[in-house]
């Protein structure tokens, strides 16, 4: 799946295509014995803030570490905002620690379906994240978990606001440990 800026126009890159089925992703899981991870309930709808939020830093290394050769990412000359704007991959990367923050017990990452980047993140700039669990399905040893992670810029006037305005979307699935309600109905 691809990442896309719904900000611009960029024609031929391809965004979310629609939900997969989480039972397809099964036959692709590694076998590993989850039973050491931590469990954390959570059921399917069920909305968490991670109340540690995460100031972006480090965006000129970490885009130089990668090979981002975007102007835009390295020198704020080159924005039309006047300040060093943030790769989306370092804006999804702050998401998914948030996530295993929220969720200890994450074994990996098994794909996405989608990661929408709805506004610009810059050096400097609060992110809160939010984590909608819309759907689970048990495996073998474990539950696949499909979530919406939102991410905000708590900057300026909206450093407690709830209407922050959203720079990330992304529905990533994910493996995890049987909670423990679901270990006692195997």
């Amino acid at each position: 799946p691809a990442c896309r800026n719904v900000r611009q126009n960029f024609g031929d890159i391809p965004g979310p295509s629609g939900m997969s089925l989480l039972e397809s992703y099964v036959d692709g899981l590694p076998g590993w014995d989850l039973s050491s991870l931590a469990a954390t309930p959570w059921e399917a709808g069920e909305v968490r803030d991670d109340p540690m939020r995460n100031h972006i830093d480090l965006a000129a290394p970490l885009a130089r570490m990668t090979f981002n050769q975007a102007l835009l990412h390295r020198d704020h000359t080159r924005s039309a905002y006047g300040r060093r704007l943030v790769y989306g991959g370092h804006v999804q990367a702050l998401a998914q620690a948030s996530l295993i923050r929220m969720l200890p017990g994450l074994a990996t990452v098994v794909g996405w379906d989608g990661c929408d980047h709805l506004g610009p993140a810059f050096e400097g700039d609060l992110l809160a994240f939010r984590h909608r669990l819309l759907e689970v399905a048990e495996t073998g040893g474990g539950r696949l978990l499909r979530f919406e992670i939102t991410g905000r810029t708590l900057t300026g006037e909206h450093v407690t606001d709830e209407h922050a305005p959203d720079v990330l979307r992304w529905t990533p699935v994910v493996l995890a440990p049987l909670s423990p309600a679901a270990s006692l109905r195997v």
